[in-house]
């Protein structure tokens, strides 16, 4: 049975043209996941019109029911990898190397 292997990278995520500018399967759900897994995360996305649905913002809940911004992306500049926390950078290698994404918390 014929099958195909979709390359892509966690970067593409982040930015208004990542995924093929939006034009071929979209992976945000996943690097969403995984970093809302990483913790007490929570991903806000954007959708950019014909162009990618993306992840604007991460969020930490630093207490129950109150959440603070702790990364925004614009969709243009990507995040650098030490500008992200650790548990988010456990939790994407991770996924990155196929594993789960789950850290106790």
């Amino acid at each position: 049975m014929p099958r195909s292997i979709i390359h892509w990278e966690i970067k593409d995520a982040f930015s208004k043209f990542g995924f093929g500018d939006g034009d071929g399967p979209n992976f945000t759900a996943e690097v969403a996941a995984a970093i809302e897994a990483a913790g007490l995360y929570r991903c806000r996305t954007q959708a950019w019109g014909l162009h990618n649905y993306a992840i604007e913002t991460i969020e930490e809940e630093v207490e129950p029911g109150i959440w603070v911004t702790v990364a925004e992306f614009d969709g243009y500049t990507l995040p650098t990898w030490t500008s992200l926390r650790q548990p988010i950078r456990k939790a994407l290698v991770a996924l990155n190397d196929g594993e789960s994404p789950a850290w106790p918390r």
